[in-house]
């Protein structure tokens, strides 16, 4: 059996094992959805495998599966016909349209060919098959062995920034690596440049959220100018860039029409951001991942997303028991990558920290990057560093850096939990893997010093952030059932013309998704249009100001419409009545 394995090869077993348990996965129609909480609210019994929904999650659970819902329930078809906006979704979230854009849309292929419930999920599993096999590869790509590749495609999961942002923007971390892996396999140029026009295009179809492609964009040259310097040389240099170019193209011919759209809004408009405005705890968090969070509640502030960095274990521990002895003995190839990668990482880390104008920003677009959007290339840019260092170098263990490493962890600790009274076990959970490989250091090999300090850290990243999503049944999602909530509203919407439904409650397209036309719903787009036939005495100035934007359409038992939060509109319900 052994044997047979072996010939089998390690990314064989890999893809094998990935198969397998989507079977399991898919078959129970599992997703890491938090829908769970509309699902009580209309009276359903949560079908929760594993976990719980975590309302900090409602731009999944209020936005991207209701209007997943709503398509389905539109026959995916282009525009919202259950909707009283009758609003077009071709929007930056990727719906199972049933469009040319489809071509670039493989995680939602399913969704005509098979129950919606098992295609959402089919969704989700596949993006994560994908995140998990395309930074393996890239790791690859770096000289990483194979085992310690997947040990750091997993270890890259189970951050704080991954995790936390899964539901939303899980494509677009799952599609990039492929990119680069791509560009460096060693293909036929043609074949290299059609994939890499997919890929890319796939990429930015599928969240199209500009700060992620933005900041990867740069990690992707940077890679390849310090590890792979000959894809940027040349005929394949011109070749690149006009490929590149087509498929930002492809994007926008796409999109053009919500682009068009969102462009002069108030919000989100054309937003330009400035360097810095990121405290120093959640900057440090990259080297201490749990010191800011417990029981996955900030620390400092803001909301646990918002503080979210790509923040490893491993990356401290190498920096502590790296065998910084030999880098004397290393090559100028090595060293060249080093410094460069090094440099990608300053870069980002003073447009993180540091007080810079926007205009500093603008060559790079990073002018559109809101600094706090810049930690996944930040960490990422960071784990590949050390990950490179710890496989050319390797690692040293003494008492001395064991004390060190133990030091500045319970440190940590007792400033930023124990003085403020957190009592978090994780903190010294960390500390006794660290403290094993002390004891048996000398009897093994510097090889097996890094797979135990990998093996390590990506326990204690699974510890602290892999409980974070749930693992729910989307049966109920897509196959919904009859209850007292729903009799309820049905007979409210009966008494409407046009089956318009007016009630409070329901926040986001939840009751859109679940089939009604409802007025509370989430407009990507604005519709001026619609509300200016609603309130046509409101002054131009205030109605651009409460509708010209990105909104979430709540309704609110009073006289006037009114801003509730720069995302979020109040309308009278009693201006909907009877009509």
């Amino acid at each position: 059996m052994l044997s047979r394995m072996r010939r089998l090869g390690f990314t064989t077993l890999l893809v094998v094992f990935l198969f397998t348990g989507g079977i399991v996965y898919i078959a129970g129609a599992w997703s890491p959805s938090s829908y769970a909480i509309v699902l009580e609210q209309f009276g359903v019994k949560k079908e929760l495998v594993h976990g719980k929904p975590r309302p900090i999650r409602s731009d999944e659970w209020t936005v991207a599966t209701p209007l997943t819902q709503a398509t389905v329930n539109n026959q995916f078809q282009r525009y919202n016909q259950t909707s009283p906006y009758n609003e077009d979704l071709r929007i930056y979230i990727s719906l199972p349209i049933a469009d040319w854009g489809l071509l670039f849309k493989p995680d939602l292929w399913l969704y005509r060919l098979v129950n919606p419930a098992y295609a959402f999920s089919f969704h989700h599993y596949i993006i994560f098959a994908i995140f998990i096999i395309g930074y393996y590869l890239l790791f690859c790509t770096i000289g990483i062995t194979k085992l310690h590749a997947l040990l750091l495609s997993a270890i890259l999961f189970f951050t704080g920034y991954v995790q936390y942002w899964w539901t939303i923007l899980g494509p677009g971390y799952a599609f990039f690596p492929w990119i680069i892996v791509v560009l460096t396999k060693n293909f036929s140029l043609p074949l290299r440049l059609g994939l890499f026009y997919w890929i890319s295009t796939s990429w930015m179809i599928s969240v199209f959220y500009p700060p992620l492609f933005i900041s990867l964009a740069f990690v992707g040259f940077i890679v390849l100018l310090a590890f792979h310097p000959h894809q940027l040389k040349g005929k394949t240099l011109v070749a690149l860039g006009i490929t590149g170019i087509a498929s930002v193209g492809t994007v926008i011919f796409y999109l053009r029409d919500y682009l068009l759209a969102t462009a002069s809004t108030v919000y989100p408009g054309q937003r330009v951001s400035s360097g810095g405005s990121v405290v120093f705890e959640q900057w440090i968090s990259q080297f201490l991942p749990v010191s800011q969070i417990y029981n996955h509640d900030s620390l400092i502030g803001r909301n646990i997303c918002e503080i979210s960095t790509i923040g490893a274990f491993y990356t401290l521990a190498v920096l502590v028991f790296l065998d910084y002895g030999k880098w004397q003995e290393s090559g100028f190839s090595f060293k060249r990558g080093v410094f460069i990668v090094t440099g990608g990482i300053l870069a980002t880390w003073a447009w993180i920290l540091l007080p810079l104008p926007s205009w500093v920003g603008a060559l790079l677009l990073w002018n559109r990057i809101p600094p706090v959007r810049m930690f996944f290339a930040a960490g990422l840019l960071l784990l590949l560093l050390v990950a490179f260092l710890a496989q050319k170098l390797g690692i040293k263990v003494t008492l001395v850096r064991v004390s060190i490493f133990v030091g500045m962890t319970v440190l940590s600790w007792v400033l930023y939990k124990a003085m403020r009274s957190y009592v978090d076990q994780l903190d010294l959970v960390i500390l006794l893997p660290i403290l094993l490989l002390a004891v048996f250091a000398k009897r093994i090999t510097v090889e097996q010093r890094n797979t135990a300090l990998l093996v390590a850290a990506l326990f204690c990243g699974f510890l602290a952030f892999g409980s974070f999503n749930p693992v729910q049944s989307a049966w109920l999602v897509f196959n919904r059932p009859q209850t007292s909530v729903t009799l309820s509203l049905d007979a409210k919407a009966a008494e409407q013309s046009n089956r318009l439904l007016a009630v409070e409650g329901f926040p986001g397209a939840i009751l859109n998704g679940w089939g009604y036309r409802s007025i509370s719903h989430v407009l990507p787009t604005p519709h001026l249009g619609f509300f200016r036939k609603i309130f046509p005495e409101l002054p131009e100035t205030e109605f651009q100001r409460i509708f010209n934007r990105y909104a979430h359409i709540n309704l609110i038992p009073e006289r006037q419409p009114r801003l509730l939060h720069e995302d979020a509109v109040g309308v009278p319900i009693d201006a909907f009545k009877s009509r």
